[in-house]
C-alpha cells in the first residue's frame, strides 16, 4: 500500500537535516548511515550506529534492545535499523538535526510498524509525525499510533524505571510493548479522512438554530465543546466565543461550529436540556459555562474522555486532548494555531481569542468535538463498556487492514 499523498492536519517540516549544528559527520568515517535493505513491515529506530557501517549493535543500549528482542522470540539482526543520529559519535542532541533523515527513511522502507526503542528515538518519531515535540516521553511507551503520514503504526518502547526507580516494573512493562509491537499486522487506514473537512463553520443564527434543533430532536449521541476568553466562567467579563457539536448520522460523522450570539443561546439550552447523550473533554469545564453563561446545567452526560484516561493510564502527560488524538487516532498536533492566544495573565483576565481569525478558531473548535466523539466510542470499545464502536469504522483505525 502505497503512503497517503497528504495530510491535511499539517504545518511545514524540515526537510534536510541540519548537519551544520552538529558536525559529527566531518569526523564521522561513515556519515550519514543508513539501512542498505529495501522495505520491511517492521523497522526500528534506535538512537545512533555503531562506529563500523554493518549496522551492527554495540553499545549498551542495543545489547538491552537485543536481549529484549530474544526474551520476545525475535532475532533483532534480522529487522533494519534506522538512526535518530545518522552518525558515530554524534551528541545527544543530534537526533533533533537528523529528523528529516528518519523521515526519508521511514518514506523509503515503507513499513507497516515502526519501533522507535529509547528517548532519543522516541522524541525523534514521535515529535514528526504528532508535529509538536514530544516532551515526557515516556508517556509514548506502550502506544500504538496509528500515523496518518506513513499510514503505519508508531509503537514507542523503553524502560522508565532508571530514573523512577521501579526496573523490574518497567522491564516487565518494555516487554510486553515490544510483544505487542511485535504481533501487529496490517495498516491502520484502509482510507484517510480528512477531519477538517467534516466541520460544517456556519455563521447565520436562523441556520445555527435549525441545525441545533435538528442534533436535539434526532440525534443519539453528541460531543460537544466551548472555546472562551478564559477558565474561569464566573468573571462577568468571561465570555463564550465559539461552540461546536459533533454527531452521528446514519454512517457520517458531522460537526458545526459556529460563532456564539446572543440569539442562539436559547436553542443552545435546548441542546444542552435534551437526551442526547454528550460527551466532553474535562466535562467540568463545559458544565460550568453553561450554568454561568447560561443558567442551565447540561443533562445526559455520557462520558468524559478525560477522565477516562486516567484510570485507563495514570502516567504524566497521557491525559490530554491533543496527546490521544495522535496516540489513538493519528492526529498530528492542530491546535498551533491558535494556541497562544489562549493564555491570560489571571484568572479574570481575558485572553486574545478575539484576534484568532473566525474560521481557524471554529475549525480548530470543530476538530476539537470531533475527536472527543471518536475518542469516547475508542475508550468504550476497547475496555468492553459497549459491544461495538457508535462511530462508523470507516473513521476509526482498524487493526485488521491487510495490504
Amino acid at each position: 500500500m502505497p503512503l497517503f499523498s497528504a495530510v491535511t492536519l499539517s504545518k511545514k517540516l524540515a526537510v534536510l537535516p541540519n548537519c551544520n549544528a552538529c558536525g559529527a559527520g566531518r569526523g564521522c568515517e561513515n556519515p550519514k548511515q543508513t539501512w542498505k535493505g529495501n522495505s520491511a513491515k517492521i523497522v526500528f529506530v534506535v538512537d545512533s550506529p555503531s562506529e563500523d557501517s554493518a549496522n551492527s549493535l554495540v553499545n549498551g543500549q542495543f545489547g538491552r534492545l537485543a536481549t529484549l528482542a530474544s526474551r520476545v522470540g525475535i532475532t533483532l539482526d534480522a529487522y533494519p535499523k534506522v538512526y535518530s543520529a545518522a552518525c558515530f559519535g554524534a551528541s545527544g542532541e543530534a537526533w533533533k538535526h537528523c529528523q528529516p533523515l528518519v523521515a526519508t527513511e521511514l518514506a523509503r522502507l515503507n513499513p507497516e510498524v515502526i519501533i522507535p526503542y529509547g528517548p532519543k528515538a522516541t522524541q525523534s518519531v514521535v515529535g514528526r509525525y504528532w508535529q509538536n515535540p514530544a516532551e515526557l516521553y515516556d508517556r509514548w511507551y506502550g502506544q500504538q499510533i496509528p500515523c496518518r503520514e506513513l499510514n503505519a503504526w508508531i509503537c514507542p518502547v523503553g524502560n522508565p524505571g532508571s530514573y523512577k526507580r521501579v526496573t523490574e516494573v518497567s522491564a516487565a512493562w518494555e516487554y510486553r510493548w515490544l510483544r505487542d509491537a511485535m504481533r501487529l499486522s496490517g495498516r491502520p487506514w484502509k482510507q484517510l479522512v480528512d477531519i477538517k473537512s467534516l466541520v460544517q463553520c456556519v455563521y447565520n443564527p436562523n441556520e445555527i438554530n435549525e441545525t441545533l434543533q435538528h442534533i436535539s430532536a434526532t440525534a443519539e449521541i453528541a460531543a460537544f465543546d466551548y472555546e472562551t476568553t478564559g477558565l474561569k466562567p464566573e468573571w462577568p467579563n468571561q465570555e463564550i466565543v465559539s461552540m461546536s457539536v459533533a454527531w452521528i448520522e446514519g454512517d457520517a460523522v458531522k460537526c458545526i461550529a459556529f460563532p456564539v450570539y446572543e440569539d442562539i443561546k436559547e436553542f443552545m439550552g435546548k441542546f444542552l436540556k435534551s437526551p442526547v447523550k454528550k460527551i466532553a473533554a474535562n466535562m467540568k469545564f463545559e458544565d460550568r459555562w453553561s450554568y454561568a453563561k447560561l443558567g442551565i446545567w447540561p443533562k445526559s452526560w455520557w462520558w468524559d474522555i478525560m477522565q477516562a484516561a486516567h484510570w485507563i493510564d495514570p502516567n504524566p502527560g497521557s491525559k490530554g486532548l491533543k496527546f490521544q488524538a495522535f496516540a489513538k487516532l493519528g492526529m498530528p498536533y492542530f491546535a498551533g494555531e491558535v494556541d497562544g492566544y489562549f493564555e491570560s495573565s489571571g484568572n479574570s483576565e481575558r485572553n486574545r481569542i478575539h484576534q484568532v481569525p473566525i474560521q481557524s478558531l471554529l475549525i480548530y473548535n470543530g476538530v476539537d468535538s470531533i475527536a472527543e466523539l471518536m475518542l469516547a466510542s475508542i475508550q468504550m470499545k476497547e475496555n468492553e463498556i459497549i459491544d461495538e464502536h457508535f462511530v462508523p469504522a470507516k473513521y476509526l483505525p482498524s487493526h485488521d487492514n491487510k495490504d
